[in-house]
């Protein structure tokens, strides 16, 4: 969602296995954009490291990323 309103793209156009720059235009202040856009949706979402976010290449990648990242339940 966050990646539809930011890009301008139709949310159920945009697929986990599309390439943020390639596919979608995707520059790193975009992806800063979106960072910050996520990290106000998800407070509980901890700090990550912006150089391992650069080198992830999909949707998918930075989903699964900020998954793992993600405090455990009751934590």
């Amino acid at each position: 969602t966050v990646v539809a309103e930011k890009t301008g793209y139709p949310a159920e156009m945009i697929t986990q296995s599309m390439e943020l720059e390639a596919d979608l235009g995707i520059d790193s202040i975009k992806r800063v954009e979106i960072l910050a856009a996520v990290r106000e949706r998800a407070p509980g979402l901890p700090d990550l490291d912006p150089a391992a976010l650069g080198a992830l290449r999909t949707v998918g990648q930075i989903v699964d990323h900020m998954l793992a990242h993600l405090p455990a339940p009751g934590a």
